[in-house]
This record gives structure tokens, C-alpha cells and sequence, in this order.
């Protein structure tokens, strides 16, 4: 889980939160479900960017420029060895 974007470079009028969530699909919907839980709490909407660790993968190796904004600036809530294990792989390919 990755929060990146306006919210993370201390923008004055930022209007959401923007996540990456990198989830297996068998745990998608029970992961939604919290999120969406947690949605209901926020005062600004939050917007995931959903992704399978193999989306994550490919999305790296292509250069997505979200993707990419999201490792280098972002701040990772969960899953750091996680991520730098796919960042690790993508680099070394």
C-alpha cells in the first residue's frame, strides 16, 4: 500500500488521496471492503489504484509514469519488503 500524489507532496488545496493498493485477487474484495469502510471516515475521497502484484510487475517494467511517481515520491504504508522485492525484479530484468 503506497500513498503517493498531492496528499504526499504537502499540497495546499489537494482534493483526494491517492493509494496503491497491491492486492492478490482472491483478497480483493475483502480488501475493498476495508477501504471502502475507511472511505466512509474520510473527509477526502480516496482513490486507489488497483493493482495485482503481476499488474504492479508489468506496470514497472512499461514505465507507467503513475506507477513510477508512486515508488520514487511515494510513502509506503504497507508491504515494503513487498515492494521492493517487484522493484528489485523489474530493475534486474
Amino acid at each position: 500500500m503506497v500513498l503517493f500524489g498531492s496528499a504526499v507532496r504537502k499540497e495546499k488545496d489537494y482534493r483526494d488521496i491517492d493509494l496503491i493498493v497491491v492486492v492478490a485477487k482472491d483478497k480483493f474484495h475483502s480488501v475493498r471492503k476495508a477501504v471502502d469502510e475507511k472511505q466512509e471516515l474520510m473527509v477526502k475521497r480516496i482513490h486507489v489504484v488497483w493493482q495485482s502484484p503481476n499488474d504492479l510487475k508489468s506496470n514497472l517494467k512499461k514505465k507507467d509514469p503513475v506507477m513510477l511517481d508512486a515508488v520514487r515520491t511515494g510513502v509506503v504504508l504497507r508491504g515494503q519488503a513487498e515492494l521492493v522485492e517487484v522493484v528489485e525484479s523489474v530493475a534486474g530484468s
